[in-house]
């Protein structure tokens, strides 16, 4: 047990029984604490989010009147707080048990390091209630142990449990208070059964070890070593934004880079690349998890999400790329998604307990992600009972799309949890140039795609990505050298319908008429084919007209 960091710094006698759980226990004289759930509810919430390890407990001010009377007086009822306070001192530490009125066991318990007065701040719910302080006569204990299902769930009493000690049974659980553990034998029994659980005890771990210090010049630098022009300004904006706890949807037509930039920037920050890419039909299985067939049985597969946090944890961190964003079927595939990033605060972001739950009923019928996220699960619990996710964790999607109208395809709930950044062609000197070093020796073909193609799409601001231009350039050069096909056009034509074609998906179809009626004008007979074979609704238009 380490000392925690905390604003005030312990007595020598305190630091000393801290560092030696066993020995303060063996010392110590056992008291028991009870009180309602909702009130128990704030106890818990300080020490997990206000002050980490430490919490409170109070006294009624009826009883304050009482210790004031004895001292004045010399005389009053000896009550169980009366008692605390007699023996109060740096000779003996006393261990309070936690139960909570309804729960017949202990839910945990802690080490009183003062005793503080104090008439100002309302902390539980019975003082919400009254809008006055009800128990000014507080104890603050360091927090030795808190059942695990406490620490899941804080906001919900239902769902905690305890440990029973059996020595306990003749102990009022039904009505709060302070009692005194007399008999020696159950003092006994109490500290045989705390003993290894404070012992194991880590209240708050730290989210993960792992944490990303977000560097666009990095990813510059990469990108430049790799040969790869990516606007600056785009590469700039998408890490700023990751910096900003935002996740980043990365558009623009097919061939900018979209996707290696996002791989680009796991690499230039030591993460590695979970890439998965969106179909329509992917469903919430595929991204969170869920029951599916295998073998003849039922078993809980992990989805994206889920390995790519199980990953982050156990491989030094990971960043998940999804590709094709927008071709899953939002509604079906990222439902969860909405509640897992419901704030832009990455300290409240988890894997619910709800699905967590879920794995445990599959029992042994589970992938190898999901069992290890249930252990990671006990070690990182969230703030509402889940899995913390680790707050540099970050989810990239890449959307091909011509037409940035159709970002709002995807649903603004799901839009508002990322930030965007367009990923366009670098400007054109340089898209030219590179395209150039691809087509050394036969300029003949650069030239001709330019003419034919390049230049009379520009009036309509429709572009191809750099790298399906590379790609068509390159597909024609081999065509050349391996199949002698010396005609630029021809070798062009065949080019274009293999690279180009496939990857104008998403284009109105004004600018898919555009692009057939280019390729008609210029004879690439195949390429138009082809055109009219992937987007038939260019044949019904055809007819209409």
């Amino acid at each position: 047990m380490t000392i925690p960091q905390t604003r005030f710094r312990f007595a020598p006698w305190v630091e000393e029984w801290l560092r030696d759980p066993e020995a303060l226990i063996d010392r110590a004289d056992v008291w028991f604490s009870g009180g309602s759930p909702e009130n128990w509810v704030r106890s818990v919430e300080y020490a997990l989010y206000k002050e980490p390890r430490f919490t409170y407990w109070g006294v009624r001010y009826e009883e304050l009147e009482d210790v004031l009377t004895i001292i004045r007086e010399g005389r009053g009822p000896r009550t169980h707080f009366r008692i605390l306070f007699e023996r109060y001192s740096p000779k003996v530490p006393h261990i309070v048990l936690f139960f909570c009125t309804g729960i017949s066991k202990v839910i945990g318990c802690g080490l009183i390091t003062s005793i503080e007065l104090n008439w100002h701040e309302i902390l539980w719910a019975d003082e919400d209630s009254k809008n006055m302080v009800l128990y000014p006569l507080r104890f603050r204990m360091f927090v030795l142990w808190l059942h695990e299902s406490v620490i899941r769930n804080p906001g919900n009493p239902n769902a905690w449990d305890g440990i029973v000690i059996k020595g306990l049974r003749g102990f009022t659980f039904k009505a709060p208070g302070l009692q005194h553990i007399v008999k020696e034998e159950i003092q006994r029994e109490v500290k045989t059964k705390i003993k290894p659980l404070i012992a194991n005890f880590t209240l708050r771990p730290k989210p993960s070890p792992i944490s990303v210090t977000w560097n666009a010049n990095n990813v510059l630098k990469q990108l430049k070593e790799k040969g790869i022009e990516i606007p600056e300004e785009a590469v700039k904006s998408a890490v700023s934004a990751l910096a900003a706890k935002r996740h980043l949807l990365l558009i623009g037509p097919p061939g900018t880079g979209k996707t290696t930039l996002a791989l680009t920037i796991a690499e230039a920050h030591g993460l590695k690349p979970v890439l998965r890419t969106a179909t329509s039909e992917w469903t919430r299985i595929d991204l969170i998890g869920g029951p599916m067939f295998r073998g003849g049985e039922v078993i809980w597969r992990s989805g994206a999400l889920l390995e790519a946090v199980v990953r982050y944890y156990n491989e030094g961190g990971t960043l998940l790329v999804i590709d094709e964003f927008n071709r899953a079927n939002m509604d079906r595939a990222f439902g969860e998604f909405l509640t897992i990033f419901g704030t832009s605060n990455p300290k409240y972001w988890e894997i619910p307990e709800s699905v967590l739950r879920e794995i445990e009923d599959y029992g042994d019928k589970t992938d190898q992600w999901a069992k290890q996220a249930l252990k990671l699960w006990k070690r990182y619990p969230g703030p509402y009972g889940g899995l913390k996710i680790p707050e540099s964790f970050r989810v990239i999607g890449t959307m091909n799309t011509y037409d940035r109208r159709y970002l709002f395809t995807i649903g603004y709930a799901l839009l508002r949890r990322f930030a965007v950044v367009e990923v366009d062609n670098p400007p054109p000197t340089i898209l030219l140039r590179i395209l150039e070093r691809a087509a050394t020796g036969h300029e003949d073909l650069l030239e001709r795609l330019s003419k034919d193609v390049l230049k009379r799409l520009e009036p309509k601001h429709i572009q191809f990505g750099a790298a399906l231009l590379l790609d068509t350039i390159r597909h024609a050069v081999q065509l050349r050298e391996l199949c002698s096909i010396e005609d630029p056009k021809e070798a062009l034509d065949t080019a274009i319908s293999a690279q180009l074609v496939p990857q104008l998906e998403g284009l109105p179809i004004d600018e898919l008429r555009e692009i057939r009626e280019l390729l008609e004008d210029g004879n690439y007979v195949h390429a138009t084919r082809t055109i009219m074979e992937y987007f038939p609704e260019l044949s019904r238009a055809r007819e209409e007209e």
